[in-house]
């Protein structure tokens, strides 16, 4: 942006300038965007659309691999409080999914979203060769299809 409007010289040295002093700005995002602010109105838009083919009611948990668990728990506490804590490392959002850190050997994270007929969503998955290796009552949609995500549909 800064290059279209100020030519690369111009731009270079902002660019220089912002990474040497601590940065504060403002966005105004597109309604659609500002919308997912009122996670209310993010969830009637998704009931509207029936939750789409896969029948998607909502995020159930994030999980998040760390290597040092202790220190991270600590971290993540102070950033989510007042969140109650539903054990060591395991919140609730208000208006939200839950939040959990796992130990790992390196960073990782995935994404558990609630579908309301698990059948549906593993009979669309399978039509549409994205089923992942799945257990139980636990889909996982193929993370070569999502660059490496891995995202777990369970039922509502």
């Amino acid at each position: 942006m800064l290059v279209r409007f100020w030519g690369n010289r111009v731009a270079d040295r902002v660019s220089q300038r912002a990474a040497l002093t601590p940065l504060v700005f403002l966005v105004e995002f597109h309604p659609q965007i500002r919308a997912a602010a009122d996670p209310g109105r993010m969830q009637r838009l998704l009931h509207d659309a029936g939750g789409g083919r896969i029948g998607l009611t909502g995020v159930r948990e994030l999980v998040i691999g760390v290597p040092d668990i202790e220190p991270e728990i600590e971290r993540w506490q102070a950033l989510l409080e007042p969140a109650p804590a539903l054990g060591a490392g395991h919140w609730q959002l208000p208006s939200g999914p839950a939040i959990r850190l796992e130990s790992s050997s390196g960073v990782s994270g995935r994404l558990i979203c609630e579908v309301k007929d698990i059948d549906a969503a593993a009979a669309f998955l399978r039509e549409q060769e994205l089923l992942g290796n799945s257990t139980g009552d636990e889909l996982h949609i193929a993370p070569a299809a999502l660059a490496g995500l891995d995202l777990r549909l369970v039922p509502a």
